[in-house]
């Protein structure tokens, strides 16, 4: 299981709403949403006051590979009763009686049995459409961690840097493009020079000139990573300097849309009436400039306890105004379902966007 996961388990046998757990912790639903989402991950303080809530370890809600305490231990689903290792005395003369309690025990024995055997098929049942949930996910976007620093910088740049400055350009569906530029303290036209692109899967080396007699280099550089370093190389025969420039963090952030969910429903006896569902998109520009990423098209499902009952396109109520610069609307509207409150309810919205990648947003 993964921390999202785990944490809506252990807050559904809490039972608590995210909005309840977002209080005691001091947070936004929508933060607890995120956690639960896998969009974001709570930080060692949040976990700390988890772990406290609920009784687990941190590592437990980290780790993956981790089960919940209790688990392993528990019966599957509707097995009550086992036959193993039950044993039957009887006389060498068998009476009318013992010979309907043997007949009794044989009966029990045959329910226990045919129980075991349903039991058994319905979870294969529930197996199967787990395997099938999870294949399904698979193909969903990875949602990545909300990283504590988003952009670039360039405070950390070497003391032989006299000016750099790194710069977004744009995400093409694929890279993303950053301008930079460097000038050392110190220049000599006969240094060679090339910009490094480091990240975790390697370097990409960029030859360039200086543009002018101060030793002022810039260029153009493309990464597929969302992490990275950049280094000026300056090379004089078999001398070499590297100069860190500056660092890029959390690149796929900048590409992704920014949305919430914002699900209108009320309760009428045992009826939820789950009304209009709006998401609200922010287009406002980035630190780095204007956003490569708008949303296209997208559909909305209502979930009631992990089962898909509607599902519906969404529409955009403000495409052509003005406002469509700093925000984007849409909206759906569901039907009345037959429901129990304490049963979990869920809204799953789904945006395309303009590169054909598609964004998960849940609320509930």
């Amino acid at each position: 299981m993964t921390t999202g996961e785990k944490i809506a388990a252990l807050r559904r046998e809490k039972g608590l709403s995210q909005e309840a757990l977002g209080e005691q912790l001091g947070l936004s639903r929508q933060a607890v949403s995120k956690w639960e989402a896998d969009q974001a991950v709570p930080t060692m303080d949040n976990l700390m006051e988890l772990s406290r809530l609920f009784g687990v370890p941190v590592d437990t809600l980290l780790r993956p590979e981790e089960e919940l305490p209790g688990r392993e231990a528990e019966p599957p689903e509707g097995v009550k009763i086992s036959a193993e290792g039950l044993k039957i005395s009887y006389a060498p003369v068998l009476t009318k009686r013992t010979k309907w309690f043997i007949i009794a025990v044989a009966a029990l024995i045959c329910v226990s049995v045919m129980g075991n055997i349903y039991a058994m098929s319905r979870m294969q049942g529930m197996q199967a459409q787990l395997d099938g949930m999870r294949e399904y996910m698979a193909q969903l976007p990875t949602m990545q961690a909300m990283p504590d620093e988003v952009g670039s910088s360039t405070e950390n740049k070497s003391d032989d840097i006299a000016d750099a400055s790194l710069d977004f350009c744009t995400f093409d569906g694929q890279q993303y493009l950053i301008s930079v530029s460097a000038m050392p303290k110190l220049y000599d036209e006969a240094e060679s020079a090339q910009f490094v692109l480091r990240t975790k899967s390697g370097s990409s080396f960029y030859d360039v000139s200086a543009t002018t007699y101060t030793g002022d280099y810039s260029t153009v550089l493309r990464t597929s990573e969302t992490d990275c370093s950049i280094y000026l190389m300056l090379t004089k025969g078999d001398q070499t300097r590297s100069l860190l420039v500056g660092e890029c963090k959390g690149l796929e952030v900048l590409s992704a849309l920014d949305a919430e969910v914002f699900p209108e429903f009320s309760w009428s006896g045992d009826t939820l009436h789950a009304f209009t569902t709006n998401v609200e998109v922010n287009m406002q520009p980035t630190p780095w400039g204007e956003r490569p990423t708008s949303p296209v098209s997208g559909t909305a499902e209502l979930h009631i306890n992990g089962q898909t009952v509607e599902k519906q396109d969404l529409t955009c109520t403000n495409r052509g105004t003005a406002a469509e610069e700093q925000q984007m609307w849409f909206s759906c509207r569901f039907g009345s379902y037959k429901a129990d409150e304490e049963q979990d309810w869920e809204v799953w919205v789904r945006l395309t966007d303009n590169f054909g990648r598609e964004h998960l947003f849940i609320a509930g």
